[in-house]
């Protein structure tokens, strides 16, 4: 399921949320595992590039406008 908010665009599927936005210019990607973190309090991207990289090309096919 994709969402969009402000500037930014969330996929979910279901162990994780990928989001990404602009923030003052900076890139900001945020990923969230729902089975350890429901209210989404650690983002866990850095230490899981490989998930990033996984769904990043799905969250980007589902972006059909830009900010």
């Amino acid at each position: 399921a994709y969402s969009y908010f402000r500037n930014g665009y969330s996929l979910r599927v279901p162990d994780y949320r990928l989001s990404s936005y602009d923030k003052k210019g900076e890139k900001i990607v945020e990923l969230y595992q729902y089975g350890k973190d429901r209210v989404e309090k650690k983002n866990i991207s850095r230490e899981n590039p490989k998930v990033v990289q996984e769904l990043m090309p799905l969250l980007k096919k589902g972006i059909t406008f830009s900010y």
